[in-house]
């Protein structure tokens, strides 16, 4: 009998330590589940088909990790975190290391024929083009007023009222029954620029890559205070002043 009860004793710890066990892997896991750092969170990135090409390429190229012929700017899922937004255990594909590393050859290349302060300037310009921000959506019924669109938000919490006198949707709650008073619901992420001010980045960026290019083809030193650089037009748009390229057609 004493055996019996040692064996279910011994049943119901090993039983209770693997429940244990359990909830501490699943706590661990929803612990490590945190925002993607490469995408921050939005389940996608910009590749960029060619180093130093970014925005001023005339032909497509192929995309290192999708594999299509595609102008640089196109957009894929996030490579670190496969589209979700989010990771948990930091494990990469072979198609994101081989994307990270022609990122990482990328910024190499422009550390070298980039000013800090250019340089500076382009990673801002490529940030502000993909940054998104959450939007909340207001609720659909009462258009986010909050209130009870029956009655208008009267409220009765008198304990004596005639029930037949209260609102039949809110019970004279005075709220909004189908966001519960919150005025939303749910939200999205989008883009914080509109398609013409990310349009006007890029190409902005391009004059950047552009910039590098040229200083790499006719080996001019991004210090060299008469070489090629970064104008602006009065209209915001960037342009190369002092360009090799166009002096010697």
């Amino acid at each position: 009998m004493i055996q019996k009860v040692a064996v279910e004793l011994r049943a119901k710890a090993q039983y209770a330590l693997f429940l244990l066990a359990f909830f501490a892997f699943a706590l661990e896991m929803h612990a490590d589940d945190k925002q993607c750092p490469k995408c921050h969170g939005s389940g996608w990135q910009v590749t960029i088909p060619a180093v130093g090409h970014y925005g001023v390429e005339k032909k497509k190229q192929k995309c290192p990790v999708c594999g299509k012929m595609v102008f640089s700017g196109h957009r894929d899922k996030c490579t670190r975190c496969g589209g979700s937004g989010r990771i948990g255990n930091g494990r990469k594909s072979n198609k994101g290391d081989y994307a990270d590393r022609r990122g990482a050859e990328g910024e190499a290349f422009f550390a070298q024929y980039l000013t800090a302060e250019e340089n500076r300037m382009r990673a801002s310009l490529m940030q502000a083009v993909m940054a998104t921000r959450y939007v909340v959506d207001p609720c659909t019924a009462c258009k986010g007023a909050k209130t009870c669109q029956h009655c208008g938000g009267v409220r009765n919490w008198s304990l004596d009222a005639d029930a037949s006198t209260l609102c039949p949707a809110c019970g004279g709650g005075g709220l909004c029954i189908a966001c519960n008073g919150k005025g939303s619901t749910n939200g999205h992420q989008e883009f914080v620029y509109s398609q013409a001010e990310r349009d006007k980045m890029s190409r902005n960026c391009g004059v950047y890559s552009r910039l590098a290019n040229i200083r790499y083809s006719y080996g001019i030193s991004p210090n060299d205070p008469n070489g090629p650089r970064i104008g602006i037009d009065k209209n915001g748009y960037y342009y190369i002043q002092n360009d090799p390229s166009r002096k010697r057609r």
